[in-house]
C-alpha cells in the first residue's frame, strides 16, 4: 500500500511540474502578435501613416530624405527611391522603352486623347521599369513630366519639348499627359506626375540666373495657366519649379510662386521640387545668399521640399541651419509629410500585390502596340504648309519668295 501511494505522489508531482509548461504553451498559443507600426498598416489614412513615420526619423534622416536620391533606411524598412526620372515622351534613360515623338509634334496633333494613350503607355513601362529596379535613378515612381512651358522664344533650347505657346493648347495637352501618367486607380497612383518648369521659364541666354519681369496679367492669363490646369484640374501629384527669377525672386526660393499661389490659391498639397542644383544657384549664380546654408534656409522657407540635390551637399547645410536656429525641424517635418504623402500613394510602403499597377505584365515594355502608337502618333503630328497668298493682302504673291517652276534644291535649315 504504501509503495502504490508513493507511485501515486510520483505522478501527481509529475502532473504539476507539467502544468506551468503547458500553461505557458497555452498563453504563448493565444497571446497577439505585436501590431505593425502604423506607417505600414495600409488599413490606416494616409495622413496618419505620415505623422506617424515622421516622429519616428532622426534629424539627420530627415535632411537626408530631402533629395533628390532618397536613401533607404534600413531599420524602419524604408527603401531607397529617386525623385529624378523623365518621360516627356516615353520613359527614358533606362534603357530599352518605346520613344515617342518630341512634345511639340504631340501638340501638333490636336488630338487629347492619342497623348494620353501615349501617357498610359510611358506609364505602364515606368512601373514595368521600377519592378526591375525598384532603387535605381530613372527607375522610381515620380516622373518630372509633362514641360508645361510656353514657348515665347524659339530660341530657347528647351521648345521642342513642350506642346508650344498657346495656353489654351498647352494646357489641354499638360492634362491628358498627367491624367495617363497617373492611372484611374482610386487608391494608388500609377506615377506621379511632375508638371515643370514652374513658372515662366523660357530664355535661352542666362536661363540658370535671369531675373524675368512679368507684369500680373501676363502671369495669370499666360504662364500660370497650363500649370493651373495640369495641377488643379489634371491633379498631378507634384511640380518642379524653375530656374529663373520672377519678378525679383528665384523660382527655387519664390514664397509668391510656391507658398502663396501653389498652395493658399490653388490648394496644392503635394510636394515643389527644385530642378537640379537649383538651390546652389541661389548663392553661386544668383548672389541672393552668402552661403549654400543660407540657400536651403530660404528654398524651405519659400515652400520647397525635395532641394534638388544630395547627399552632403545637402544634409550638411540642412543640418548646419537647423542646428543654428536659422531651420525649425518643424519646417523639415513640413517639407517631408508632402514628399512622403505622395510616396504612400504610389504604394511604396505597402504590399506589392496590394498595389494593381504591378501586375502590368513585362510584355507590355516596347510592346508592339506602343510601337504603333508611336507610329500613329509621328504620322499625325506632321504639318504641311501651303506657301499660299495672305488673305486680305493686295499682293497677290505667295507669302515666301520661292518659284516652285525655278527651284531645283531646298534646304530647310
Amino acid at each position: 500500500m504504501a509503495r502504490l501511494l508513493s507511485e501515486w505522489w510520483g505522478i501527481l508531482a509529475a502532473l504539476a511540474s507539467l502544468a506551468p509548461t503547458c500553461a505557458t504553451a497555452r498563453a504563448q498559443a493565444v497571446a497577439p502578435t505585436n501590431p505593425p507600426p502604423i506607417f505600414q498598416d495600409w488599413t490606416r489614412s494616409v495622413a496618419e501613416r505620415v505623422n506617424d513615420l515622421v516622429g519616428r526619423l532622426t534629424l539627420e534622416e530627415k535632411a537626408a530624405l530631402m533629395g533628390v536620391e532618397a536613401p533607404a533606411i534600413p531599420r524602419l524598412g524604408i527603401p531607397a527611391s529617386s525623385w529624378r526620372n523623365e518621360g516627356n515622351r516615353g520613359i527614358c534613360r533606362s534603357g530599352r522603352a518605346t520613344v515617342f515623338p518630341q512634345a511639340i509634334a504631340l501638340a501638333a496633333m490636336w488630338n487629347t486623347e492619342l497623348l494620353h494613350r501615349v501617357a498610359v503607355a510611358t506609364s505602364d513601362e515606368a512601373r514595368i521599369k521600377h519592378r526591375e529596379a525598384p532603387t535605381r535613378t530613372y527607375h522610381g515612381l515620380t516622373y518630372w513630366a509633362p514641360v508645361s512651358d510656353l514657348v515665347r522664344d524659339p530660341r530657347w533650347g528647351r521648345a521642342q519639348d513642350t506642346y508650344g505657346e498657346d495656353p489654351f493648347l498647352v494646357s489641354r495637352c499638360a492634362v491628358a499627359y498627367v491624367r495617363g501618367l497617373q492611372g484611374d486607380d482610386p487608391v494608388y497612383l500609377k506615377i506621379a506626375a511632375t508638371p515643370k518648369h514652374f513658372a515662366v521659364y523660357g530664355q535661352e541666354t542666362d536661363r540658370a540666373s535671369v531675373n524675368l519681369e512679368v507684369s500680373e496679367k501676363a502671369l495669370w492669363e499666360y504662364y500660370l495657366a497650363p500649370f493651373h490646369a495640369a495641377l488643379v484640374e489634371g491633379k498631378a501629384g507634384s511640380v518642379m519649379t524653375a530656374f529663373p527669377g520672377v519678378n525679383g525672386a528665384p523660382c527655387a526660393a519664390n514664397p509668391r510662386l510656391v507658398r502663396e499661389i501653389l498652395r493658399e490659391e490653388w490648394g496644392f498639397t503635394g510636394p515643389a521640387v527644385t530642378d537640379l542644383n537649383a538651390v546652389s544657384h541661389l548663392h553661386e549664380r544668383f548672389k541672393l545668399a552668402a552661403t549654400l546654408e543660407e540657400a536651403v534656409v530660404r528654398a524651405v522657407q519659400a515652400g520647397l521640399d525635395i532641394l534638388g540635390t544630395s547627399g552632403p551637399r545637402l544634409t550638411k547645410p540642412l543640418l548646419a541651419a537647423v542646428n543654428n536656429g536659422l531651420l525649425r525641424e518643424e519646417q523639415l517635418d513640413e517639407s517631408l509629410k508632402r514628399s512622403l504623402a505622395l510616396r504612400f500613394r504610389l504604394g511604396m510602403f505597402d504590399p506589392p500585390e496590394r498595389v494593381p499597377w504591378n501586375q502590368i505584365p513585362e510584355s507590355r515594355l516596347g510592346c508592339e502596340e506602343h510601337v504603333r502608337l508611336a507610329r500613329e502618333t509621328a504620322r499625325q503630328g506632321l504639318v504641311l504648309l501651303k506657301n499660299a497668298p495672305v488673305a486680305g493682302r493686295a499682293d497677290p504673291a505667295p507669302l515666301l519668295p520661292l518659284d516652285a517652276r525655278r527651284l531645283e534644291s531646298l534646304a530647310v535649315v
